[in-house]
């Protein structure tokens, strides 16, 4: 990265102008006196590329005497031993989260944590898609090797798993969505492994503020169903009458 530090508010010539007499300085650029370090205009301090200057750090100091003013000094002591944000505000622990995809109801689903340290405190909660807690505070117990577990017992539906560390701050947290299956379904359900069970998830589909911003309701052109024949798609012994209906 590149910084520029000058001086401002000393009485610096900016702009040069040809007379019959010769050369005559002025101290204004264009009409505006921009003032600088006595030698070095405060718009030639920084380079053009960057386009304004306030990309510069500027003091109340002549040229000569940049190098000794103390604020300047500290402020450029402070670029060159910039803290890495990085390092400082991000979590100084990283978790890798064990969970199965679906599990079917009714069943133990075994929950699994892993982290360079092996004695960190770990919680874990469970909440809906919405947002709405399950279940909160669940111990994930280490076993001295840098695993941690637990085992949850959810209803059918969908899930949201957290683990974050406890007394870390900022916490580490890792999570995942879990599906919970083999529940009531319906039986035209062609997906079903056997009639009637299947897996469950809830997708919030409200139109939210108007619906005015969402795809019309969507519909087949009339033309296009007038050529359709449903002899051509489905068994004629399904469309034959049945008590006088088709």
């Amino acid at each position: 990265e590149r910084y520029a530090f000058g001086g401002r508010r000393q009485p610096t010539d900016q702009s040069v102008s040809s007379t019959q007499a010769g050369l005559r300085y002025h101290r204004q650029q264009r009409g505006t006196d921009h003032t600088g370090d006595g030698t070095v205009p405060l718009f030639s301090s920084v380079a053009p590329e960057d386009g304004t200057t306030a990309a510069g750090v500027f003091h109340a100091a002549r040229h000569s005497g940049l190098q000794r003013n103390d604020l300047l000094l500290d402020q450029v002591i402070d670029k060159v031993n910039g803290v890495d944000l990085g390092a400082t505000l991000a979590p100084p622990y990283e978790l890798a989260l064990d969970l199965p995809d679906v599990t079917p109801a009714g069943f133990d689903v075994p929950l699994t944590v892993s982290a360079d340290l092996r004695d960190l405190r770990l919680h874990a909660s469970v909440k809906d898609p919405d947002g709405a807690p399950l279940d909160a505070h669940i111990p994930v117990r280490p076993d001295g090797r840098g695993s941690y577990s637990a085992t949850l017992q959810l209803p059918p539906g969908t899930w949201d798993i957290e683990v974050e560390t406890v007394a870390v701050a900022p916490p580490a947290r890792v999570g995942d969505v879990l599906i919970v299956s083999n529940v009531g379904g319906s039986d035209l359900d062609p997906s079903d492994l056997k009639d009637g069970v299947t897996a469950k998830m809830g997708i919030d589909a409200t139109a939210k503020p108007r619906l005015d911003s969402f795809t019309p309701k969507h519909s087949v052109p009339k033309d296009v169903l007038e050529r359709l024949d449903l002899k051509d798609f489905v068994p004629s012994t399904w469309l034959a009458p049945k008590d006088g209906k088709r």
